[in-house]
């Protein structure tokens, strides 16, 4: 705090960063702050409160996305469990239908060599969190957006 830096990035899941959130701010830090994918739930705002407020999170995920299937996803979400999703349920969920694309079109349920290789070759694959594929250095390439909490709300940031 006696630094007074001009925006503090914060890397934690929601809990924590939500409490972290309301102590910085009743200390009277009012930096812009920079949040870790983790932040990007529901549940951080619930428990931040206001101190959300002008959060930025880049992430996959945004529950507020003008897609179909999101807006499908979170309906069905929400009636199943009765609570919005968060980003960890749209990556479990997008991760569960890559997981069938590639079995489909390993073309076998038992050759892991194939099943891998299929996956691997994986590069139209659209969910709830965007376009996935992996790179050729087999780590995970996706959409990102950058989000900043307004409102109590998610919403793209607005340069």
């Amino acid at each position: 705090q006696q630094a007074k830096p001009d925006v503090i990035v914060v890397a934690s899941l929601y809990q924590e960063g939500a409490l972290i959130m309301k102590k910085m701010r009743e200390m009277g830090m009012n930096q812009p702050v920079i949040g870790s994918n983790g932040f990007n739930s529901p549940e951080f705002i619930k428990i931040a409160g206001a101190a959300a407020d002008g959060v930025i999170v880049g992430t996959p995920w945004f529950p507020n996305k003008d897609d179909q299937k999101v807006k499908d996803f979170r309906k069905a979400y929400k009636d199943k469990y009765g609570k919005e999703p968060d980003q960890f349920a749209a990556q479990a969920y997008d991760a569960v239908y890559l997981y069938e694309a590639a079995l489909k079109k390993s073309g076998s349920t038992t050759d892991r060599e194939k099943f891998r290789e299929a996956l691997k070759n994986i590069a139209d694959f659209v969910g709830v969190t965007g376009q996935f594929k992996f790179n050729d250095h087999r780590d995970p390439s996706m959409e990102v957006q950058v989000l900043q909490i307004r409102n109590g709300q998610f919403d793209a940031l607005k340069k």
